[in-house]
């Protein structure tokens, strides 16, 4: 299989998004300083456009890269590149997104979940990562009834 095309497309994707990537991040702590609804429609904009181009890049992922890490990745390559990737988020980060992979997940996925993770990062981790994520989820839907966006 030739993969330079695949490459390029994924380098290209990581370019776009990274771009509005920065415009999301400066329009939310624009958004954060101000509290203006032109700052908030601002950045509902921008995530409006990033979607998109997010979900066709993570379905590529799914689609084409994991099947290729899977045949030509050792478990222990793999294992690095995850946690290279984790080091980069902070701890509290990586709890809410423990909660956020909990939340809905079915038993057979939190047990494949459980086996990926320490034993103390499941004991520990699960149960505030779970208050995080609900914390988390409280406070964005009641900024979306206050400002009287739509959830639904």
């Amino acid at each position: 299989m030739d993969v330079e095309p695949l490459i390029e497309t994924m380098d290209q994707q990581h370019a776009s998004m990274d771009d509005e990537l920065k415009a999301l991040a400066a329009g939310g702590r624009r958004w954060q300083a101000t509290a203006d609804a032109p700052d908030r429609d601002a950045v509902a904009a921008v995530a409006e456009r990033l979607l998109p181009a997010l979900y066709e890049h993570l379905a590529l992922e799914e689609e084409q890269i994991l099947p290729l890490n899977d045949r030509h990745l050792t478990e222990h390559e793999w294992k690095t590149t995850v946690e290279a990737s984790l080091n980069k988020v902070s701890f509290a980060r990586r709890l809410l997104m423990l909660g956020m992979a909990l939340h809905g997940a079915s038993e057979e996925q939190a047990q494949l979940l459980r086996a990926a993770v320490p034993a103390v990062v499941w004991h520990a981790g699960r149960p505030l990562g779970s208050r995080l994520y609900r914390t988390h989820r409280d406070r964005l839907a009641s900024a979306s009834r206050d400002s009287g966006i739509s959830t639904g």
